[in-house]
């Protein structure tokens, strides 16, 4: 896991550095790798957004053991791409969401925020 996740640090700086984007928070990454490596990240999904610090993380099936870069890799990802998130900036956790606007209540924080606030108001009462 810590192989993989230097090598999407190393995609992101890249992607900084092309102007792409600007913190990491603004990224999606889109991981494409083999069949024992997605399995793995598959059943690590929910958190490697937060492994990241990105946005979004989206996997895919791929043959290969080419890194991003062109150099071998033995963390069976095959290839790393890095392309701005979609929706919009969350006030609260600075995450991007398509979610961002859908609460009433809190039309300015995503959708993760809406249910902790919410928590944090059963909480209080």
């Amino acid at each position: 896991m810590f192989e993989i996740r230097d090598e999407v640090l190393r995609a992101l700086e890249e992607a900084r550095i092309a102007k792409r984007i600007g913190s990491s928070l603004e990224a999606s990454v889109e991981l494409k790798s083999d069949s024992t490596t997605y399995e793995f990240l598959k059943s690590y999904e929910d958190q490697l957004r937060y492994l990241f610090i990105v946005s979004e993380v989206k996997l895919t099936k791929g043959e290969g053991i080419i890194a991003h870069d062109g150099r071998s890799g033995l963390s069976g990802v095959s290839e790393i791409a890095i392309t701005r998130a979609e929706g919009q900036k969350c006030e609260r956790c600075w995450n991007y969401s398509t979610h961002v606007g859908e609460s009433e209540r809190y039309p300015t924080v995503c959708e993760r925020c809406v249910a902790a606030l919410e928590e944090i108001e059963r909480e209080e009462a």
